[in-house]
């Protein structure tokens, strides 16, 4: 999400499973909502990995959707989606185009970094390790989602008619 904060653009970064607050609505008409959407294979697994026994409501998808919505409807115009994947596979000229849409400069240095422990990240310790360990934006290696238990598979065939009506949203702003 972009807002502003002292005239200067102000970056949130949040899950949708925490935006599920009263206050929503006048958050979301103040700012440009940005949705980056991963596969839910990918997603949920990663998930399962760090937290065994999420469920599907902390899983977001529901929650993103209507986020989505409700962006739309409040500002259609100030919604952006993007796909993960397709992010890491192109992610100069995505950025670049992202960064001219919603008026900030695209600074080619922010895609590339010095790997170290973010002291911010503390209290979410082992949830961002391969971020902060690495050096730059880069495609995840496919995982084996068949060793997942029976009840994430069912949540990943839950969640993907979600991706996919948002992963044709994001295929639409940037494929066209």
């Amino acid at each position: 999400r972009v807002g502003r904060a002292n005239g200067k653009p102000c970056f949130v970064k949040e899950l949708a499973f925490h935006m599920r607050t009263p206050l929503r609505s006048k958050f979301l008409s103040q700012i440009i909502s940005t949705f980056l959407i991963r596969h839910p294979e990918k997603s949920l697994a990663s998930m399962y990995k760090k937290l065994p026994d999420f469920d599907w409501i902390e899983a977001g998808y529901e929650s993103l959707y209507e986020i989505y919505e409700e962006s739309s409807r409040l500002q259609p115009e100030a919604v952006i989606v993007f796909d993960a994947d397709d992010l890491l596979r192109n992610p100069v000229t995505m950025l670049k185009e992202y960064c001219s849409s919603i008026g900030v400069a695209f600074l080619p240095h922010s895609l590339s970094w010095e790997p170290k422990v973010i002291p911010a990240w503390k209290s979410w310790e082992g949830w961002h390790d391969e971020a902060q360990y690495s050096n730059g934006l880069m495609l995840e290696a496919q995982k084996n989602a068949s060793v997942l238990p029976d009840r994430v598979h069912r949540m990943i065939e839950r969640a993907m008619p979600i991706y996919q009506a948002m992963k044709c949203i994001a295929d639409r702003t940037w494929h066209e």
